[in-house]
């Protein structure tokens, strides 16, 4: 079954923004009709309906409950959707930050559009335009994508019709924001700078040839006092970005890791050099949980310690990048 959206010159359909539609669901009403008119050639009306037309409503409220009752759009988080469109009413509805916005992208691409990059689109052309009926929901599998690739970096239009929201991905308000970390990636150095401990405390430093490093370090991940350090620190900068829902604890970009005592144990014990820095990473982790329930300490499977060791695991609130 097909839905006539437009016909004989005329609009069949008019788009309505929720009453409470946030800024990406108003910016995903102006999307849908910039669509819209260019495969139609026609002007869809947004708000007021002439007699006769019929809503696409944008955005979860008042209107859409009481056409369909409870599409369990709440339980879709933040990214999630559904699409529900019938002869009478059209629904595309979802998280408020992104949610909605996405189920404008797929809606149109299930009329034929094209997302290639930032300045190649395609875009069906037909005067007389159907929509196939939909009853779908969709919530991502992964919560974080990103993509190292300067089109998502430069263009945060194209980012959100990738479905892309990761840090480098600078989305305004209007394309529901990003998902930003807390530091990225690297960043003992950033966390402990050399340049302030190394010379009153070399041993918070990695011991490499018999000798504590101060350049190019990484840190000594049995050191209670690193530990003590690095939590305070980690503590500090998530408190200066309540935004932030995941931090990296991450090794610096070179190898030069600890060999004293306390980390070959551990490494030789688990077989690998990853054995020590989760077990660095998840006292980090447990010791900021109280505070921050909501927060992935982050770290890194990178040169050195890709190897997983033997029977260490990261803990809940850990992602191994």
């Amino acid at each position: 079954m097909s839905i006539k959206l437009s016909e004989n010159g005329k609009c069949l359909f008019a788009i309505a923004a929720s009453e409470r539609a946030s800024a990406s669901e108003i910016h995903a009403a102006e999307q849908l009709k910039t669509y819209l008119d260019k495969i139609t050639s026609l002007d869809f009306p947004v708000g007021d309906r002439e007699p006769g037309q019929k809503p696409i409503i944008v955005g979860w409220g008042a209107e859409a409950e009481k056409l369909t009752g409870d599409l369990g759009v709440d339980a879709l988080g933040d990214e999630g959707f559904a699409i529900k469109s019938t002869q009478d009413y059209i629904i595309i509805a979802g998280g408020r930050l992104r949610g909605t916005l996405y189920g404008i992208y797929e809606f149109l691409e299930r009329l034929g559009c094209r997302f290639f990059t930032p300045q190649c689109e395609l875009v069906p052309s037909a005067c007389d335009l159907s929509a196939p009926a939909m009853d779908i929901k969709q919530k991502p599998l992964l919560e974080y994508r990103d993509h190292h690739y300067r089109f998502y970096f430069e263009y945060p239009d194209f980012a959100v019709k990738s479905r892309v929201n990761g840090h480098n991905c600078k989305m305004g308000a209007a394309q529901g924001g990003h998902i930003p970390y807390a530091y990225f990636v690297h960043s003992f150095n950033a966390l402990m700078p050399p340049e302030k401990y190394y010379d009153s405390h070399p041993e918070y430093f990695s011991l490499v040839d018999g000798k504590r490093l101060k350049d190019l370090p990484q840190l000594c991940l049995t050191n209670p006092d690193v530990l003590a350090i690095v939590v305070e620190q980690v503590k500090a900068k998530l408190r200066s970005m309540p935004e932030a829902r995941i931090i990296s604890v991450s090794q610096n970009d070179w190898d030069n890791h600890c060999d004293c005592d306390g980390c070959r144990a551990i490494d030789e014990r688990e077989g690998a050099r990853s054995g020590s820095l989760i077990a660095f990473i998840n006292a980090v982790a447990e010791a900021v949980e109280p505070e921050f329930p909501d927060v992935v300490i982050d770290t890194l499977a990178y040169q050195q310690t890709r190897p997983a060791p033997k029977t260490l695991r990261p803990r809940h609130n850990v992602c191994v990048r």
